[in-house]
């Protein structure tokens, strides 16, 4: 645990005097705590992401660049098989230039058709940059929790049957964690600009993704842009006195509890028990634990 605390502080630009502490709770591994009272309204910390990329759920594709579908879509000319903007602006972005090359390595001799592009692999995105991430953001998420649901396995198999030479042992192990940590742990990504087109992103924020579930959460989540990436501002809505848990919410907190504790089991894999969900007014409990073990 004190590694990963000195690992999260020293990647955020946090010292020893932090409002957050990473350490073991009573139901869980662990959980983050605040070191002070914190006032609501304060903010509480800024993450930054890991890596971003298409939420798997999105359904249909877009330019893997800008992330939009304004545009037709062709094949990148350089046979990565992503799916770019027809006119050529965005696949000759910088921004491009790490997955179009990650991606002729891993098909290594094999021809791609430049009017072919892979849906698959535009899902894909998230979980391909992870092959890319430099080692001391590694070093974070090797300690992160995984899931090991079944969607896991079948992710990675869209992954590799999208790439002509498949993936290496040693590329599959690290993405089968990876995968894991994503469905586990990344946060969608709100997009400010009701009219524009964006497919809907999410992104591995490995310091929120220490915070545990509450369906009556005491932070909220705020999205800024800074040199194009989405930063994270977490913000406590009520005051937090020192070594309470802080806490997110996973799921929209609208939803009937039926509806979230349903949703957090599948997608989750844990059925809350936070003091909201155990409301003596909700009389489901049976119901779930027959419902749960259908599922």
């Amino acid at each position: 645990m004190d590694d990963l605390n000195v690992l999260l502080r020293e990647r955020n630009g946090y010292d020893s005097n932090a409002l957050w502490i990473i350490k073991s709770c009573s139901y869980c591994d662990r959980g983050m705590f605040a070191t002070r009272d914190i006032r609501a309204g304060e903010l509480v910390f800024k993450d930054r992401p890991t890596v971003v990329g298409p939420k798997v759920s999105e359904m249909a594709p877009g330019c893997a660049v800008c992330m939009t579908g304004d545009l037709p879509l062709i094949a990148c000319s350089k046979l990565c098989a992503l799916p770019v903007c027809y006119g050529g602006q965005c696949e000759n972005l910088p921004i491009h230039e790490n997955d179009c090359k990650l991606l002729r390595q891993l098909a290594g001799d094999v021809s791609i058709d430049n009017t072919y592009w892979s849906p698959q692999l535009f899902k894909s995105l998230a979980l391909l940059r992870c092959i890319n991430m430099p080692q001391k953001e590694r070093n974070i998420v090797r300690l992160l929790h995984t899931h090991k649901g079944k969607q896991t396995m079948i992710q990675i198999n869209w992954l590799k049957n999208a790439l002509p030479n498949g993936l290496s042992d040693e590329d599959e192990k690290w993405l089968l964690h990876c995968c894991g940590v994503l469905n586990g742990l990344a946060f969608e990504i709100p997009e400010t600009n009701e009219e524009s087109k964006k497919k809907r992103l999410h992104g591995l924020y490995p310091l929120a993704g220490m915070m545990n579930h509450s369906c009556s959460p005491n932070t909220e989540r705020l999205f800024t842009t800074e040199d194009e990436v989405p930063m994270m501002s977490v913000v406590a809505t009520v005051d937090i006195a020192k070594d309470t848990e802080i806490t997110t919410a996973y799921c929209p907190l609208l939803w009937s509890t039926p509806t979230r504790r349903k949703f957090l089991f599948i997608t989750k894999e844990f059925l809350c028990y936070c003091p909201r969900c155990q409301d003596s007014t909700v009389k489901f409990h049976l119901l779930y634990s027959k419902l749960y073990k259908i599922l």
